[in-house]
């Protein structure tokens, strides 16, 4: 099986859908994303827009869900940007803080606390953004 992924005038996903494989090959069975998005088309529409992604994450970063966005310019799929002061990485898809989480210690831990992103903290002060919180009930 293989998925994609509609998007909308500004590259959010507003479906996924799972093809079978079939639908991506051409009559020698050479597989290209392009017979499948021509298939995917005809199917729903000459003015849709499509594209493939990986329910493991091994093309375009991330799996594309609804609510997500396609970043053309990276070729990837990516979930809402959490905080402004994030960016996005190229190789995962993934938001990353553009300081390192700490770890928590293990009295921490036990005291069922957790670092949390803090973005007015950052704001605030750059070298900082995690701030230890109780776990959330």
């Amino acid at each position: 099986m293989a998925n994609f992924a509609q998007l909308d005038t500004d590259n959010n996903v507003i479906q996924v859908l799972e093809v079978d494989e079939s639908v991506c090959r051409d009559v020698f069975d050479v597989r290209s994303e392009e017979i499948a998005v021509g298939a995917l088309k005809k199917a729903y529409g000459s003015n849709t827009k499509w594209k493939e992604t990986s329910l493991y994450g091994s093309i375009r970063g991330t799996y594309a869900a609804i609510g997500h966005k396609y970043h053309a310019d990276v070729d990837i799929f990516a979930p809402p940007q959490p905080y402004p002061s994030w960016s996005l990485s190229t190789e995962t898809g993934r938001w990353e803080a553009p300081i390192e989480r700490p770890s928590p210690t293990e009295e921490e831990v036990s005291l069922r606390k957790s670092y949390q992103w803090d973005e007015s903290a950052y704001e605030a002060d750059n070298t900082t953004g995690w701030v230890l919180q109780d776990y959330p009930s």
